[in-house]
């Protein structure tokens, strides 16, 4: 695929599809890293008070390395990704909790989020990231309503669709239960098209998202205090800060919410072209 997209006798309009095409399994690639490597190691109960990284992934299974992570100074991580460096699952969980709990303020993520922005992540890191904002927060367990099942898009401009499909899939007696986001950049987000109707509150709690989701079978909301709740403030950061674009960020701000939000199927919109982030 990537020969294709390069080669100088490629028509453009080929290569406008290839570039698309390996824009979209990117986006995949990465998001299915955070589902395999993140949903498994997560049960649907409360977060510790003491998030820690799966046993299982890469790089966080050593006491040692998460000692060294917590003696070294948020500073020092933003220098390291901003010089090129790989965080390690410590690093990442250390700055992301520090973030979380008030240790690390938001000039300090801002300048990380930019360093990322500048430097991107590898696919682990990226697995890390989605990780420790998952663990910020709980899994919900819906696993008594039946079949679930989510759909996100990455955003762009005129981006209706959750509008009309999450309630034509409830009828079909499948429950979706859709956590979204506001608009980021030129975007407009989801929320903010429900919120300019008179009446329509997005901030529900996980308790009022589940009796939603028990009465009607659908439900639209913001990012709750309990589900992945650092996402929020890192959306709003990445917002103001010229960010929104980085794919990294990008995919582990989705991905946190939909592990968290404990749907059994997730649909991603992957939007290309000028007016979505992920342009040709």
């Amino acid at each position: 695929l990537k020969s294709r997209c390069f080669q100088g006798s490629t028509p453009p309009s080929s290569h406008l599809r290839c570039t698309r095409a390996m824009k979209t399994r990117a986006v995949l690639q990465v998001a299915l890293v955070c589902l395999f490597g993140c949903v498994g190691s997560h049960s649907p109960s409360p977060a510790s008070s003491e998030p820690s990284c799966s046993s299982s992934s890469p790089g966080c299974n050593s006491q040692q390395h998460d000692e060294a992570a917590t003696a070294i100074l948020p500073v020092e991580l933003i220098s390291k990704k901003r010089d090129g460096g790989e965080l390690t699952c410590e690093e990442i969980r250390r700055f992301v909790t520090g973030f979380h709990t008030g240790e690390i303020s938001d000039y300090q993520m801002t300048a990380m989020l930019m360093a990322i922005y500048i430097k991107g992540m590898s696919s682990s890191e990226t697995a890390h990231l989605t990780k420790a904002m998952v663990d910020t927060g709980h899994i919900l367990d819906l696993s008594a309503l039946g079949d679930t099942v989510d759909k996100h898009s990455t955003g762009g401009v005129g981006d209706k669709v959750s509008l009309a499909l999450a309630p034509l899939v409830a009828s079909l007696n499948v429950v979706v239960p859709m956590m979204s986001g506001r608009g980021l950049g030129h975007t407009g987000g989801t929320l903010d098209k429900l919120e300019s109707v008179p009446g329509f509150r997005s901030n529900l709690t996980a308790a009022e998202m589940v009796d939603a989701l028990g009465e009607v079978g659908v439900c639209i909301t913001g990012a709750t205090d309990g589900v992945a709740p650092v996402d929020r403030r890192m959306y709003a950061l990445r917002d103001v800060s010229g960010t929104t674009s980085s794919l990294p960020l990008i995919v582990s701000s989705i991905m946190s919410k939909k592990i968290a939000e404990g749907s059994a199927a997730l649909l991603l919109d992957v939007k290309t072209g000028s007016g979505a982030f992920l342009k040709d």
